[in-house]
């Protein structure tokens, strides 16, 4: 989650620096649908729209070292991943979390995408590790 958390910082820098207007929908979208699923409590669906949403931003970084370092991350953090989404209190604080990294990304603010994206990974992190005690 270290290594995530930095790298990802930097793919919300880059994907803040060049993104398109195709882009900015694509990562609207995802939001929307975590939203929806979230409403609906249907965890997998959920999950996947988050994976989705941070590999979208990887993607949109244009930076294939960033994709091909987080994608083998994102594999192995993901069953933590679905523990920590079951929480009803992370899940909006996430989404939140996201909006805001959407919103520095489509104004063109690769720092605070970075900012926000690090701050989100660090947060996530913290909750797992919460997650993985209480439940073993």
């Amino acid at each position: 989650m270290d290594i995530r958390q930095s790298i990802e910082g930097l793919a919300g820098y880059y994907a803040a620096l060049n993104i398109t207007p195709e882009g900015a929908e694509e990562l609207s979208h995802l939001i929307d649908l975590q939203e929806f699923y979230h409403s609906k409590n249907d965890i997998n669906r959920l999950q996947a729209a988050d994976d989705e949403f941070h590999a979208a931003i990887c993607r949109l970084s244009m930076r294939n070292v960033i994709n091909d370092t987080l994608i083998p991350l994102h594999r192995k953090t993901r069953l933590y991943r679905k523990i920590a989404m079951q929480d009803q209190e992370r899940s909006p604080k996430t989404l939140r979390e996201h909006r805001e990294i959407y919103n520095a990304i489509v104004s063109g603010n690769g720092a605070l995408a970075r900012d926000l994206m690090g701050k989100h990974i660090e947060n996530a992190k913290i909750h797992m590790i919460g997650c993985v005690n209480i439940n073993g």
